[in-house]
């Protein structure tokens, strides 16, 4: 209930504020408009209206927050607070540098005796229009500023309390949020400014003066981008020395965001530039049309370049930075199989596009020549940007992989390595069956006396479809088995290397089921079962590990608590019911199971995990993925169709 009482009440102020704010900006403008733009009554009408419905709404609503603010402290850090205090700069100062890109857009441009319609934001507004809205967002923003101020000043005398971390993770997000938005103003302007500059090399363009706009454009967005840029990356720098701020979530999907996303762009930017590069030696087009051509893809692909190179670092960085090593090598899979399959992909449709460019110039070599040359220089230019990147990452996975090391076990246990690998093989399989029923179909009209009009064309290149993921397919498969064995035999010499003792009474009979539990779990695993009656014995120093029920680690014999105490290996209770006790013990038909999971855990030298429940969440998550393959499979399903019946 307090939950929603401060959501209603934080969303009708956040609402209510709005509404009054742009209210007032409304009703100064039609007090300072002049000329031309003297607005008409129902301009003024709605901006009155506007402020006498909020004020009394706002101030009523707002007066409550404070109030239940300064009564409770669980209501000064409720999330729902801290949301709307980021929330609500967010919504001043955003329309504050928009006011303040649209003026200096305009000024820019009327500088360049350009018409003021072409700006990127504001082609309609005036001086007094900009300035009204950044004084008043302005000073709305920094009444709430030092409320938040306020807010955190109680914070910093407990800075481990749970109210300093949650308006420190929202801080953390509203932050990146400007990073994001700051970042992305910045690089649009520069690829506007790298534009223009490349057409001046152009034949194309009639003179400087003609489009001075756009470039125009780009300064103001690189102006107000580049510093706003600056202070929020210092910001969020600054914040390093905070604990836990280096190896925040937050951070790490953050800059893999901006790194793989450039990178992305890069190669998308590559890709075009190479295209044109190779169709300007093929003739396609001529050296007049060739800047021309190459404007777009390297004004795009530049700037990005700088922020892939200058994020990369400090991904590297945050990665290294952190002290579990499981999770550091897990940062490092997902970055690295990502860009894996990138490549793999660009390299895929590449060499399928080359495959069918082949066939077709088999046929009608001149006429595919002078027709579709374009499409043999956007494979080559797919294969040239795709293969580089496929092989590099996929050799440093397969030199950690192959390794004979822990670290190489590790990474052939990688979930991320068996997605990968799982990923592939399913696209592979997929793709040939609907390469093959494609073909099949061809081959089955033809033998029914419809013969197609290219029907060797089609044939083919069904069959060479066909035979690209069925290689494909049979080289990830293999790479899979052989990851399998190698992880098999790996964990069998661990396993090997760790025994493991059992005590038990002649009444306890749960040593039959914890047997057949640690060989499904853990076979190999060198477990022996010690009858408490017979004592202890002479080899149980040689174990590593000692399991015992629930009931002798509470009420356990002289002789077994002496040993107990000088043992230094693991100790593992099975959590069976004990007369007298009360506790979470675990259902007859699970402990066994949970045991054997611990002692896999502890052969392998992991932190043993708690059992994992089936929650409402957990029963959603597993509807949903299975939803959401069944999508994916009914598309496959639906594609290949298409290409068998033609529509």
């Amino acid at each position: 209930m307090l939950t929603i009482r401060r959501l209603y009440v934080y969303i009708i102020t956040l609402v209510s504020l709005e509404v009054v704010l742009w209210g007032l900006i409304g009703l100064l403008r039609t007090t300072f408009a002049t000329g031309a733009f003297l607005p008409g009554a129902e301009l003024l009408a709605q901006a009155m209206a506007l402020i006498l419905v909020g004020v009394p709404i706002f101030a009523l609503h707002w007066r409550w927050a404070q109030q239940f603010a300064a009564k409770d402290e669980d209501e000064r850090g409720s999330p729902v607070r801290a949301l709307f205090f980021y929330a609500l700069l967010g919504a001043t100062l955003l329309p504050a540098v928009q006011n303040a890109l649209a003026l200096l857009s305009r000024g820019l441009i009327s500088l360049a005796r350009d018409s003021v319609s072409y700006a990127i934001v504001g082609g309609s507004q005036t001086l007094i229009d900009n300035l009204l809205a950044m004084l008043i967002n302005g000073l709305a923003a920094a009444y709430f500023f030092v409320q938040l101020r306020a807010d955190w000043a109680a914070f910093r005398q407990a800075p481990l309390s749970d109210a300093a971390q949650v308006f420190g993770e929202v801080r953390r997000i509203y932050r990146y949020i400007w990073l994001f938005y700051a970042l992305l103003m910045t690089v649009f302007g520069l690829q506007q400014i790298l534009h223009y500059l490349l057409g001046l090399f152009s034949p194309s363009v009639d003179g400087i003066g003609s489009a001075l706009h756009p470039l125009m454009n780009g300064l103001a967005l690189a102006l107000v981008g580049a510093p706003l840029w600056a202070y929020t990356w210092n910001l969020c720098q600054f914040a390093l020395e905070d604990p836990g701020e280096e190896t925040s979530l937050l951070r790490l999907s953050s800059l893999y965001l901006l790194v793989f996303g450039s990178v992305l762009a890069v190669l998308g930017s590559a890709g075009v530039a190479l295209d044109v590069l190779l169709r300007f030696l093929f003739r396609d087009i001529f050296a007049g049309e060739l800047t021309q051509s190459l404007r777009g893809p390297l004004s795009v692909g530049i700037p990005l370049a700088i922020v892939w190179a200058y994020y990369q670092r400090w991904l590297r960085a945050g990665f290294n930075a952190q002290t579990d090593s499981l999770r550091r090598s897990g940062f490092w899979a997902l970055y690295r199989y990502s860009l894996l399959l990138v490549g793999f992909v660009a390299s895929l449709i590449g060499l399928m596009m080359l495959l069918t460019f082949f066939v077709e110039f088999l046929f009608s070599p001149q006429q595919v020549w002078n027709n579709d040359s374009d499409t043999l220089a956007a494979s080559l230019a797919t294969l040239a940007a795709g293969i580089p990147l496929w092989l590099w990452f996929w050799r440093q996975a397969q030199g950690q992989a192959l390794a004979r090391s822990p670290e190489g076990t590790e990474a052939r246990r990688s979930t991320i390595r068996r997605m990968y690998l799982y990923l592939v093989i399913l696209a592979m399989v997929l793709g040939s069956m609907i390469s093959a029923i494609a073909m099949f179909y061809t081959v089955f009209v033809a033998l029914l006396g419809e013969m197609p009009a290219q029907f060797w064309q089609e044939t083919l290149n069904g069959l060479q479809r066909v035979l690209v993921f069925a290689v494909f397919l049979a080289y990830h498969w293999q790479t899979l088995r052989a990851d399998g064995g190698e992880a098999a035999q790996a964990l069998s010499e661990k396993l090997e290397q760790y025994p493991v003792l059992v005590f038990y009474t002649q009444t306890e009979g749960f040593a039959p089921a914890l047997l057949q539990a640690a060989r499904r779990a853990a076979p190999g695993l060198p477990i022996a079962f010690q009858p408490m009656e017979q004592g202890i014995p002479p080899e149980a120093d040689l174990a590593q590990a000692v399991v015992v029920s629930s009931g002798l680690a509470l009420n356990p014999p002289e002789a077994l608590r002496v040993w107990l105490g000088s043992f230094n290996g693991a100790k593992v209770i099975i959590p069976l019911p004990v007369e007298g006790w009360h506790g979470g013990w675990s259902l007859h038909s699970a402990w066994a199971a949970q045991t054997a999971q611990t002692l896999r855990h502890l052969a392998l030298g992991e932190q043993p995990r708690p059992p994992a429940g089936n929650s409402a969440w957990q029963t959603a998550a597993y509807v949903l993925a299975a939803l959401f393959l069944l999508q994916v499979l009914g598309f496959f399903l639906l594609f290949g169709i298409s290409l068998v019946a033609g529509f």
